[in-house]
């Protein structure tokens, strides 16, 4: 009867957990008094090893000003399950896209506390040829470097999807391939 409850109470802590974390989303928006649109995909998160306290997610944002090229963004999205990894200003998230390498700078981090532990968000420029390469692989592994340690992931097949889609949503059904062989 005890172990009966153990696990009924497991299973409630790990149903209430996953109801603290986003919901994956793409939203577009447009502005019309600055006259801009904006594509933000959230809640992409990667995978997780079993055991681990931690969530991250790889988001993604496209802002187009009216008359201007697109700006394209990375986000990752960590929250730490006790100690916080403090997400390194600079160069601090790598992703390899099938066989390509981007080594991502930031200039900034936001950091919160939450319900489950510390937030961290940083966001990283991405010029829109590694946005399309990212978004059309086949495989995505990331890191995601702190202060004193680093996290691997690697994005899910749900999450390439997701990538396909927002390009496919910002450049036109006919402009990004479906994927490409690895």
């Amino acid at each position: 009867m005890r172990r009966i409850r153990a696990v009924a109470a497991a299973a409630l802590a790990l149903g209430m957990a996953g109801c603290l974390l986003p919901a994956p989303s793409l939203r577009h928006r447009g502005d019309d008094f600055t006259r801009t649109e904006s594509w933000r995909m959230r809640g992409n998160a990667l995978s997780q090893p079993a055991g681990a306290r931690d969530w991250v997610a790889l988001d993604a944002e496209v802002v187009r000003p009216r008359g201007a090229p697109p700006r394209y963004l990375l986000v990752v999205d960590y929250r730490a399950g006790h100690d916080p990894l403090e997400i390194r200003r600079g160069e601090s998230l790598i992703v390899l896209a099938d066989s390509a390498r981007f080594v991502l700078a930031t200039t900034r981090v936001e950091t919160s506390g939450g319900v489950r532990g510390p937030r961290e968000v940083a966001r990283y420029p991405v010029e829109r040829d590694a946005m399309r390469r990212i978004a059309t692989a086949g495989r995505i592994r990331v890191r995601v470097i702190g202060r004193e340690w680093y996290v691997d992931r690697t994005v899910t097949n749900r999450g390439l999807w997701r990538f396909r889609r927002l390009m496919e949503a910002v450049e036109g059904d006919n402009q990004v391939p479906a994927r490409t062989r690895s």
